[in-house]
């Protein structure tokens, strides 16, 4: 019973910083196939193949992080349950996983349609998706940073953490709000 909590802890890291790294990744690779499906669709059918041997890892480590999240939730339940930084932790990740289901999985689809039906870059149509994605992945990061940040300071009842939780909110308001600013002066609307 003594080595269980540290089993479940340890796996539970792991699998979360294999999620966010290999979400940096993704993130990176997204960005080089942007740049070459303007010019050479070629290189970015290449490059997409990459993209998707890294969802995989995606997909497991964040998987395997909630499962494992949720098995110290079950375990330390008295512990946890109660403690208002597990409280906000809780509704992050079931925003993360949305973040996922709603922005990412629709646009790769679309994405890969195009690739395979060899379909050219469509200025507008490929900008939107870009910015999509570029939401997905600042909402990501932020939401993922959020979630690390409650993790790593694990709050009493003395209100920090709600001072701490303000400031990140407001920190993601005002990187969307320069993000929107900056998409609405690329596109003139």
């Amino acid at each position: 019973m003594q080595t269980i909590y540290p089993s479940i802890l340890t796996l539970h890291i792991l699998c979360y910083t294999s999620f966010v790294g290999a979400t940096v990744v993704d993130f990176i690779v997204f960005k080089q196939f942007c740049k070459f499906y303007e010019h050479d669709i070629s290189k970015a059918k290449a490059i997409w193949v990459l993209k998707k041997k890294i969802l995989p890892v995606v997909k497991f480590g964040g998987m395997f992080a909630f499962l494992t999240g949720l098995g110290l939730l079950v375990f330390m339940h008295a512990v946890y349950g109660e403690q208002t930084w597990m409280q906000i932790k809780v509704p992050l990740v079931i925003l993360a996983i949305i973040n996922i289901t709603i922005l990412n999985i629709r646009q790769r689809k679309t994405i890969e349609k195009d690739l395979e039906a060899n379909k050219a870059f469509e200025s507008d149509r490929h900008n939107k998706i870009k910015t999509i994605f570029s939401l997905f992945y600042l909402l990501e990061f932020s939401l993922m940073a959020s979630i690390i940040f409650l993790a790593a300071f694990v709050f009493t009842n003395s209100g920090y953490e709600k001072k701490y939780f303000h400031f990140f909110i407001r920190i993601g308001a005002n990187a969307c709000h320069n993000f929107f600013l900056q998409q609405s002066a690329t596109t003139g609307k």
